[in-house]
């Protein structure tokens, strides 16, 4: 089996401990521990059963850590130069429109959204992209909950009235000495 590749030194063990502890991101934290037990001596195998990861991911690591320094293990994927498709004042738009129903009527639903952006960034947009900015807007779907097809509301009117607490008395049901218990069996 062939040598693991060597750290090369761009922090003292210490400095890295402390960025590994101090790290927020889960990917970003998981890289500082790879270097970490790199260089506490641990191999490629070891490392990666430790970090849950594979060899291939571990090595990778190792060499982007060695080449760019301490800046490579950073997750840069959320600041890929990509802008939002709707400016801040269109995003309070959206968030009016969607007090509203929407045009096909209903719920507002990722596509509705789609559609509604897509007209104002004159391209397509998927549903999937509408989700995102209903999340970003703190927008969730509303929907009752589903009733069975079969189901008699006088019953269900009856059971209430008759269960538990359902007399408004404020008594929760009847007590263990009600319903026969005895001390301890």
């Amino acid at each position: 089996m062939a040598n693991s590749l060597p750290v090369v030194l761009h922090l003292p063990y210490e400095e890295v401990l402390r960025r590994f502890k101090a790290c927020t991101d889960p990917l970003e934290q998981l890289r500082w521990q790879a270097i970490l037990f790199r260089m506490e001596g641990k191999n490629t195998g070891e490392v990666a059963a430790l970090c849950h990861k594979g060899r291939h991911w571990v090595t990778n690591t190792v060499r982007t850590y060695n080449l760019h320094g301490p800046e490579a293990l950073h997750d840069h994927r959320r600041e890929n130069g990509r802008s939002c498709l709707l400016s801040p004042e269109e995003q309070t738009e959206l968030r009016q429109a969607l007090t509203q129903p929407p045009a096909t009527g209903g719920s507002w639903t990722s596509a509705d959204v789609a559609a509604w952006i897509a007209p104002r960034v004159h391209r397509t947009v998927t549903a999937k992209c509408g989700g995102d900015y209903l999340k970003r807007l703190k927008w969730s779907r509303q929907r009752p909950r589903p009733r069975h097809p079969k189901a008699d509301a006088a019953d269900q009117d009856t059971f209430k009235k008759n269960s538990a607490g359902g007399d408004g008395s404020g008594t929760k049901g009847p007590s263990h000495s009600d319903r026969g218990v005895l001390g301890g069996r």
